[in-house]
């Protein structure tokens, strides 16, 4: 599917990811709606599935800058708390989405970062309950092949009184959302 006037659409996913719109305007509304969503997805995601969501631990462990991916947008310091996770249906156990996450401990308050070594919520959800204001930014939009076919992505940056401060990338594989759009 292609509009006839895409330049129309930048406002979307902004003018510099306009590489990325033929690919975003083939996708099922409910991912579109998710890739733009600023702010946790996992509500909106048991709102449409009717399925609560849990989040699958597969890693985490501490990180030192020299650990760290050639497409870092987070300050560079000593170290981050490097997470993979998944959002797994609490009734199907389908996956709905990986994380990747890069966090910059330093930025948050002890009890925070308590909670982000127990792994037991998405990092949305823990940035809600403990009531920091923030702001997300998207740098970039990508799909790539899986094992069970092809994933659209994202990768943004949180940010916290003005600091960069979780680089996250998520990756929802289309064949989910295709199910029920």
């Amino acid at each position: 599917m292609m509009l006839a006037n895409q330049k129309g659409f930048s406002s979307i996913l902004g003018a510099e990811h306009d590489d990325f719109f033929p690919l975003f305007a083939q996708a099922p509304a409910l991912l579109r709606t998710l890739l733009v969503a600023d702010g946790t997805v996992t509500k909106l995601i048991e709102a449409y599935f009717l399925e609560a969501l849990r989040v699958l631990l597969h890693s985490q462990q501490p990180v030192t800058a020299q650990e760290i991916p050639p497409n870092f947008l987070l300050r560079r310091n000593q170290s981050y708390l490097h997470r993979k996770i998944a959002l797994v249906g609490a009734a199907t156990a389908t996956h709905y989405l990986t994380a990747e996450s890069w966090i910059d401990t330093t930025c948050f308050q002890l009890s925070l970062q308590q909670s982000f070594l127990q792994g037991e919520m998405g990092l949305g959800e823990l940035l809600q309950k403990f009531e920091l204001s923030t702001y997300r930014k998207i740098a970039a939009y990508f799909s790539e092949q899986a094992g069970d076919g092809c994933c659209f992505c994202r990768t943004y940056v949180i940010y916290v009184q003005q600091q960069p401060a979780i680089q996250i990338t998520e990756k929802f594989p289309v064949h989910v959302y295709e199910l029920k759009s």
